[in-house]
């Protein structure tokens, strides 16, 4: 059962990423911009079937609030169940899980019990965040201007052709057609892709419309963030070391691994660089990048005394030389830096922006918050919920 769900993640998240565009004006509110400071609602699996859409378009002739009691049964789920109203508009199974319907019911090891178990899984899961996307398009429609809902489709299909590039090239198909066919194994298309695409663009953006930073933020705000996160601004100590290690397996190889080593000590005291001898001698991998073992922080090495050295040697310094049961080993500190918290000076700007963003952020959900308050909305599993 676990790898029929896995089927079902295929690309839905491949543009969770990707930012909202600067949509300026088009919902009717001067000086402001669809952007995306970050994600309130997560994206939603696209719709399936077509005759879903018509029964929604029918809907759009119920009058607001004009709502039917659900109650969640054991009668089997179809792709035209309708799961919940938002504000009278139903949303169908397949507006869920029209993809995941399909497949679980062309999975012959699957029983019936299976795959209504399956689908009222995804249907909990993703109703929630579904139902919050569709007040928020209800809201769209009545807010702003039609001639500009339509700007905004055009607007955004430039952005979903470059994600459809994007999804070509990871998957190695050069055009959509093949890609579509592609899609269509794994139970959806490139049109259900860019309806998900859309809608969650559009709730973002309106969301974000709602929401906008304050010009500055209050020095004593900036000061009381910067010194209760302090860990934020401060780096640990760390060394940059390399190695040279030369390895040995009996008596014999022992006492060459020593006269090589002895060469070793005799290059560094006459000035020949620690990454040259480690190309030269060195048989650990390192060799490869000149020795070369990049930063070390306190606590990553297991063998703690040659930590303790490295960490208490200056920049350029190298350590006595180990004798370990199958090598000799020397290290030298290429580099060395201290602790060091960032001055706030430093670091003012960065702090606004953060709490600015964060305003925003805030902004958001309230305004998501207040349109889910006058919403209207009933589900299958409100009654069991309950309980």
């Amino acid at each position: 059962m676990e790898a029929t769900v896995a089927r079902f993640r295929f690309l839905r998240l491949m543009f969770l990423s990707v930012p909202l565009l600067g949509l300026a004006g088009l919902i009717g509110c001067e000086g402001k911009s669809l952007v995306n400071s970050g994600p309130v609602i997560r994206d939603t699996p696209p719709r399936l079937r077509a005759e879903n859409q018509a029964n929604q378009e029918a809907a759009k002739d119920t009058p607001e609030h004009q709502l039917v009691g659900f109650t969640e049964t054991t009668e089997e789920l179809t792709g035209n169940t309708v799961v919940a109203e938002v504000n009278g508009r139903p949303i169908f199974v397949d507006d869920l899980i029209g993809s995941i319907r399909l497949t679980v019911e062309a999975d012959p090891k699957l029983t019936d019990e299976q795959r209504q178990g399956i689908m009222r899984a995804q249907l909990k899961q993703r109703l929630n965040p579904y139902i919050e996307q569709e007040i928020v398009l209800q809201e769209l429609d009545r807010k702003v201007p039609e001639e500009n809902r339509a700007m905004i489709e055009e607007s955004l299909e430039k952005p979903f052709q470059g994600i459809l590039n994007d999804i070509m090239a990871e998957n190695k198909v050069t055009n959509q057609a093949d890609l579509n066919e592609l899609m269509l194994s794994q139970g959806t298309s490139v049109e259900l892709l860019r309806e998900s695409f859309f809608r969650m663009q559009k709730v973002q953006g309106f969301l974000s419309n709602a929401a906008t930073a304050p010009e500055t933020i209050d020095r004593v705000d900036l000061v009381s963030y910067y010194e209760e996160h302090l860990d934020e601004f401060t780096s640990e100590e760390r060394v940059r070391a390399q190695e040279i290690i030369i390895r040995f397996t009996n008596e014999e190889q022992k006492v060459e691994a020593r006269t090589k080593m002895q060469d070793v000590v005799r290059g560094l005291r006459e000035g020949t660089e620690f990454a040259e001898l480690a190309v030269r001698y060195s048989d650990a991998l390192s060799a490869e990048k000149r020795g070369d073992l990049g930063w070390l922080k306190r606590g990553s090495l297991a063998d703690k005394e040659l930590e303790a050295q490295l960490f208490e040697l200056k920049t350029g310094q190298s350590t006595r030389i180990y004798e370990k049961p199958d090598s000799f080993e020397i290290y030298r500190v290429q580099d060395h830096e201290k602790e060091r918290t960032d001055p706030f000076q430093e670091v003012q700007k960065q702090i606004e922006r953060k709490l600015k963003a964060q305003y925003v952020q805030e902004m958001r959900l309230a305004k998501l918050e207040e349109l889910k308050d006058q919403a209207i909305v009933t589900t299958i599993f409100d009654e069991r919920e309950e309980e």
